[in-house]
């Protein structure tokens, strides 16, 4: 990695180019918002940042307004050990780490949380004047893939974060698996099926304010079903709040029951969508 990286090394100049041809490409295309230079790096953190730097300015000579997503260094991935890292410099970009448990490729788990590496993340992000995002995380389906997936997805809701999961690997199958490296963390099998490391939620893609607070009551017997919803402190000048409730949550007639408070405020069911969007003309929680 580091003679990869080292400036004038006709290996790294065509690495930019390919970069450049990624840009040219994508540039014009409304759902690509940016690019990740290099995934899980090794080597120097100086030549890493400087590697960055390079391809950022290579990549804005084309796509001026691309995010440039950044990746710490492989082995801080499992938590283990801080990035090396210094500030990159670098305008209009997202620290985007990965997250794996040490055990996980051995469909174990220590036991431990993403939130306390997700409060180490936000820390760095906020001295570059970054944003966030769990650029990776994920699990083989195993029997404890549900309940680890689910404390990763918990703690990024508790702090209104987002991730994404590796993988979706449409032509998965039993023999090759995900069809390299033995990775076998596609959410889907070779019939399109939900493998258990993955169960779709309810999430809030846009608040009109500040972020709310998710509440959840479970199902009391026949006469009080479970429900689940959505808190926050309402600014009519941010438009709508969004709640995304996917298929799996819906009842038969794919129209959700809800209920809003006060009663001047109002939502209305997106079918297209699978959105909730809720509004008011007024200020207030």
């Amino acid at each position: 990695f580091d003679a990869f990286m080292q400036p004038g090394n006709f290996a790294r100049e065509r690495y930019m180019q390919v970069l450049e041809r990624l840009a040219t490409r994508f540039a014009n295309s409304p759902n690509v918002i940016g690019y990740e230079p290099i995934n899980e790096p090794m080597g120097s953190p100086a030549m890493l940042v400087q590697l960055y730097r390079d391809a950022a300015a290579r990549l804005r000579a084309i796509d001026p307004s691309g995010i440039l997503f950044l990746d710490s260094e492989i082995w801080t991935g499992s938590g283990l050990e801080d990035t090396k890292l210094p500030n990159p410099g670098i305008p209009n970009i997202v620290f985007a780490p990965h997250y794996y448990d040490a055990l996980i490729y051995l469909k174990g788990w220590t036991g431990l949380r993403y939130e306390w590496l997700a409060a180490r993340n936000r820390a760095l992000a906020k001295q570059w004047g970054a944003a966030v995002l769990l650029g990776e995380f994920g699990a083989p389906p195993s029997a404890i893939a549900p309940a680890y997936i689910k404390h990763v997805y918990d703690d990024l809701d508790r702090f209104g974060e987002s991730g994404t999961q590796w993988s979706y690997t449409p032509e998965w199958n039993p023999k090759d698996l995900d069809g390299w490296n033995r990775e076998d963390l596609s959410v889907v099998d070779d019939q399109g099926r939900l493998r258990n490391n993955f169960v779709p939620r309810p999430h809030v893609p846009r608040t009109a304010g500040p972020r709310g607070a998710w509440t959840q009551r479970d199902a009391l017997l026949w006469f009080s079903p479970a429900s689940l919803g959505y808190r926050w402190q309402h600014d009519p000048t941010k438009g709508h709040t969004e709640v995304f409730i996917p298929a799996t949550h819906l009842p038969a007639s794919g129209t959700p029951t809800w209920t809003v408070q006060p009663a001047s405020a109002q939502c209305s069911w997106q079918a297209s969508e699978r959105v909730l969007r809720c509004g008011a003309s007024h200020a207030g929680e």
